[in-house]
């Protein structure tokens, strides 16, 4: 018998919060904590301190001042490029989903490796180009790299049973 609709709901929260308590759930929620604060935090720290030493200055920063310059997608291709070197070593129980995870991180790492040299190459030909678009899609780099990569720590440390 299958549930549905709320019920189902329900049941796949209650199996989530089995998992989560499990030595395996423990595991994993390590490792992700462990990424989060070692893999992203610290590579956003740049940025970060970038921000305060100029606030500190008295230095009105915008978000296109701060990451105009494509700094988010070294970040990005960094934690995409790592996170697809962790999968490829893994032995994990969701294979079909490693495989592509591997896909995707190494697809963002390129494209946001390929954008920033672009942007460095136009700021070296003094190449008008526009910081406001470059924040804005460094951005969401970032943001797919960060839900990509966390979803590879995830499944990189989930063991077949």
């Amino acid at each position: 018998m299958t549930t549905s609709g709320p019920q189902a709901s329900k049941v796949a929260s209650l199996r989530a919060m089995a998992f989560l308590r499990s030595t395996s759930g423990r595991r994993v929620r390590k490792k992700l904590l462990l990424w989060i604060i070692f893999g992203v935090a610290f590579a956003l720290m740049p940025v970060v301190l970038s921000f305060l030493n100029a606030a500190t200055r008295g230095n009105a920063v915008g978000y296109d001042d701060l990451v105009g310059r494509g700094e988010l997608l070294l970040i990005a291709a960094a934690v995409s490029a790592a996170t697809a070197g962790d999968l490829i070593a893994a032995k994990t129980s969701l294979e079909s989903t490693r495989i592509i995870l591997v896909g995707l991180n190494l697809v963002l790492a390129c494209m946001a490796s390929l954008w920033f040299g672009g942007i460095a190459s136009a700021n070296w030909d003094k190449v008008v180009v526009d910081h406001g678009f470059i924040s804005y899609g460094s951005t969401l780099m970032l943001i797919f790299s960060l839900v990509s990569g966390g979803a590879s720590v995830v499944v990189a440390n989930l063991r077949s049973s």
